[in-house]
């Protein structure tokens, strides 16, 4: 059975000085069974969160791919987000 989101803490923003990098949460959400951070896909700086999140995180379990967004980054490095994989990539990876 999935566990379904039930609180989420994502920044406004993160200050240029400090972008995120893959190995480093940005953020952070709770499911009925446990708590997780949320790490960044690339390195970049966060230009925006979605809030929406904060009111509806159980949207993520909904709209994981439309409207539950987590964050907008300015990339600093294509070759990391050229790096990621496509949705198709993404789903065999899960299912092995």
């Amino acid at each position: 059975m999935a566990s379904y989101l039930i609180s989420s803490s994502l920044p406004p923003s993160l200050p240029p000085s400090l972008p995120p990098s893959p190995s480093d949460p940005f953020g952070s959400v709770e499911s009925v069974k446990a708590a997780s951070d949320v790490y960044a896909p690339i390195s970049g700086e966060v230009v925006e969160s979605n809030s929406a999140l904060s009111d509806d995180p159980g949207n993520v379990n909904k709209a994981a791919e439309t409207d539950a967004w987590f964050a907008k980054f300015k990339i600093t490095d294509k070759s990391e987000f050229e790096a990621l994989m496509d949705s198709g990539a993404y789903k065999a990876h899960t299912e092995k």
